[in-house]
């Protein structure tokens, strides 16, 4: 029988499987102490999903599937964490950026394309990475990034259509 317990959030109550939650040996950079989360998916907050820590259940990250955001995003994930994360194939890895979205003002929202969160959908181990010397930031404007992929999505299909 799959073991579940009851968490109260600032997003309501939430039922978590024992299965479904993520662990983060290191933590999260700024919340080193909090090491297990599980994401939560709203309808109504589609295509954003909540990292919600299980220690600390008002901390709540929004998230998101940065190739959503940016097209051409490129992430490396370094041997070290492959191995801690015991990574074995590319399909049990999902990779997911923490947004920033400032009160009232939506279209100010930025995402951190910097340090993306591995995860190990196999194993449900975590780790929040940073790709130094990628030239991606932590704030990254997301009405920017969406227009930028709009403009790049244009000219590859323009290039396959004999454009």
């Amino acid at each position: 029988m799959v073991k579940t317990q009851k968490i109260l959030t600032r997003i309501g109550e939430l039922e978590v499987s024992e299965e479904s939650i993520i662990h983060f040996e290191e933590g999260i950079p700024g919340f080193e102490k909090l090491k297990n989360y599980v994401i939560v998916e709203r309808p109504e907050s589609e295509p954003i999903k909540w990292l919600v820590s299980i220690d600390e259940p008002e901390i709540i990250l929004p998230v998101i599937n940065p190739w959503l955001i940016r097209v051409d995003y490129d992430v490396k994930i370094d041997e070290g964490t492959v191995q801690m994360l015991d990574i074995k194939s590319r399909e049990d890895v999902l990779v997911v950026c923490i947004l920033v979205i400032p009160k009232d003002r939506p279209k100010e929202m930025t995402i951190n394309l910097l340090a993306p969160i591995v995860i190990n959908t196999k194993s449900n181990l975590a780790r929040q990475i940073i790709m130094d010397g990628s030239g991606y930031r932590i704030k990254h404007r997301v009405v920017e990034e969406l227009e930028r992929s709009r403009k790049l999505v244009e000219e590859n299909s323009g290039k396959k259509n004999g454009g």
